[in-house]
């Protein structure tokens, strides 16, 4: 079976309700997931645990950036977005990918 590549989506609020959000990615994403022999899967607002258990390999595909103060920096640039609800989601993945021997993981930064 080909293996299935979860990728990190986009979350901004939805203009049209209060209460919603979309969550969206790029198609290039799907395509070049798709083109290496995986099967993409996009991931949701939820727990990672379940992901990370239907999943072979993760995609960060970058977007909303890890607080820095999270790796000893500082904010350098006003280019920086970063919240920490996205940091702990986002961590959260990488970390449970990477503590899973059979799991790689890959970072698509300035591509997104």
């Amino acid at each position: 079976m080909d293996p299935v590549i979860l990728l990190t989506p986009k979350f901004s609020p939805d203009p049209e309700s209060a209460q919603e959000q979309l969550v969206r990615l790029k198609e290039s994403y799907f395509q070049a997931v798709t083109l290496a022999g995986g099967i993409p899967v996009l991931a949701g607002n939820a727990d990672p645990k379940g992901y990370a258990q239907l999943a072979d390999g993760l995609l960060l595909t970058g977007g909303i950036d890890i607080e820095p103060a999270r790796y000893g920096q500082v904010v350098l640039s006003k280019s920086v977005v970063a919240t920490a609800a996205w940091t702990i989601w986002k961590l959260a993945f990488t970390r449970l990918f990477l503590l899973r021997a059979n799991r790689f993981s890959a970072y698509a930064a300035g591509s997104s």
